[in-house]
């Protein structure tokens, strides 16, 4: 039998935000022992860390770039199926900036995009836009029957509470640091620094 899942789908022109019960098209399960289904709604996938300044993190080419990084807080897997998800720094205005490409992010695990303007995905994931640590409104969405689910969104920058250098401690959780040492694809327990008020 297909599992049903329940999400919120929020309507980018009236901003409302209503249920959605999502059949087969948003969940998969591997086996009856390991169910990869999850509920596409706020929150079940997180914006964990961001890096919006040079910081010595250097992707698969030696480039220090902007990243961030995504994180399951959940017990089951996610897949992101290709043409489903999408990441913007220009929130409602372009919510499908950059379609992330099909990938498997594992209860507690991570998955670290790179925002270098590169458009490309070879070891790692490289969006088509960089970050700017004045300020960005960095966003997360599922596509679903032609509406965007605003699973995570996150305003960042400096004079922002959350500043252009940040990461969730613990992982997950809505209490923002500013780590010492960046820790892309890694707990974010390893380096921390001042909680920003």
């Amino acid at each position: 039998m297909w599992p049903k899942c329940k999400g919120y789908v929020r309507d980018m022109a009236s901003k409302n935000t209503w249920p959605l019960y999502l059949l087969l098209a948003s969940c998969s399960t591997v086996s009856d022992e390991t169910p990869v289904v999850f509920s596409v709604e706020p929150g079940c996938l997180l914006i964990n860390e961001v890096v919006a300044k040079k910081t010595g993190s250097l992707n698969e080419y030696g480039m220090d770039s902007d990243w961030f990084e995504l994180y399951n807080p959940g017990p089951g897997d996610i897949l992101l199926n290709a043409g489903e998800w999408f990441v913007s720094d220009a929130g409602a205005e372009d919510p499908e900036r950059f379609a992330l490409p099909a990938a498997h992010i594992a209860g507690g695990e991570r998955l670290v995009v790179w925002c270098d303007k590169q458009d490309r995905e070879d070891t790692e994931i490289h969006t088509n836009f960089a970050l700017s640590a004045s300020g960005e409104h960095l966003m997360l969405y599922h596509k679903s029957e032609g509406r965007n689910v605003v699973v995570d969104e996150l305003h960042f920058g400096e004079g922002e509470a959350v500043g252009p250098v940040a990461a969730r401690h613990p992982d997950g959780s809505d209490h923002w640091v500013v780590p010492t040492t960046p820790t892309p694809g890694m707990p974010n327990s390893a380096a921390l620094a001042a909680q920003r008020e």
